[in-house]
């Protein structure tokens, strides 16, 4: 019987020979290679991603107000006797500057955020980060 098993071992390794295909066979001599299908972001792009939407949300926000209350306060004519009528209409106008200066800050990030995307090495600038 122990003569019998080691035929029939033999043949099963025969048998699993035969299976060997030209791509298993190049699998074998070629080195693993790691497929990345997308980047992982550095701290540095999540950052500015962050600061990005952190300079989007409040220049939305201004603009939002800006147009609630000078929808409300700008067409309005109020007397000397309504100085809170006033200052609300000159508020308008500060509001409409702080949304502005938010609106540029936010746009100077974007750029920053889409410029630093595709961005080389420091010493060499040969390979991409």
């Amino acid at each position: 019987m122990l003569g019998c098993s080691s035929a029939l071992s033999g043949l099963s390794s025969l048998a699993g020979a035969a299976t060997i295909t030209p791509a298993k066979i190049l699998s074998a001599v070629t080195p693993e290679r790691r497929v990345y299908r997308h980047r992982r972001p550095t701290p540095r792009a999540m950052h500015l991603s962050l600061s990005c939407a952190n300079t989007s949300t409040p220049s939305i926000l201004w603009i939002a107000l800006f147009g609630l209350f000078g929808h409300i306060y700008i067409p309005a004519h109020p007397t000397p006797k309504q100085g809170g009528q006033i200052r609300m209409k000159h508020a308008v106008w500060v509001d409409l500057v702080n949304a502005l200066l938010w609106l540029v800050t936010a746009v100077y990030a974007t750029i920053i955020w889409v410029r630093s995307r595709g961005g080389r090495t420091m010493h060499t600038g040969r390979a991409s980060v």
